[in-house]
């Protein structure tokens, strides 16, 4: 079976612009996961490789509720080895997206528990302006992030020859609104 996915992978990116989702779906205990992993190493095998192939398991980051933070990151850890700097700079972004939850947070939390987030960070040393007067600007910094990390991920795929494979694997055990 995986022999066949890849064959047709191969076969239908030629006729499909952009992405191409593919799902399987089986009872639990069925093997699906045991078949993304054998499928992958099979892939892996294979000389010259046709993809580059990640595995993400949605379920270890549910309880985020971010699953574009956990699909970044999955992301930035396979091109690490390749693409250093694009990385690095995708990585700084990421923590700069990051830094507006954090302001919204730490406003709850100081209306509703009187904790002081911001305070508890320059403590640890992460001294900066202040995260609820600086909302709109740290608004502004995100959306701008945003349009660059999405160009520098898109640079990273396609700094190679061979699409991408993204295999998202637990899915079904995810809360829906992750």
């Amino acid at each position: 079976f995986g022999e066949r996915l890849t064959k047709f992978i191969e076969v239908d990116r030629h006729f499909v612009d952009g992405a191409f989702i593919l799902c399987l779906g089986g009872s639990f205990g069925s093997g699906k996961s045991t078949f993304f992993k054998m499928w992958r190493l099979q892939i892996g095998d294979t000389d010259p490789l046709p993809f580059h192939t990640m595995i993400l398991n949605a379920w270890d980051a549910d309880f985020l509720r971010d699953p574009l933070l956990s699909i970044i990151s999955a992301f930035l850890v396979h091109f690490e080895d390749t693409q250093p700097k694009k990385v690095a700079r995708s990585r700084e972004l990421a923590g700069k997206i990051a830094r507006f939850s954090l302001s919204a947070v730490n406003d709850l939390a100081k209306a509703a528990i009187m904790i002081d987030m911001e305070k508890g960070l320059e403590k640890a040393g992460e001294k900066g302006k202040k995260p609820g007067s600086a909302c709109f600007e740290l608004f502004e910094q995100r959306k701008s992030a945003f349009i660059e990390l999405k160009s520098l991920l898109g640079e990273l795929a396609e700094s190679s020859d061979r699409p991408l494979i993204i295999i998202v694997d637990e899915l079904d055990r995810c809360s829906p609104d992750y």
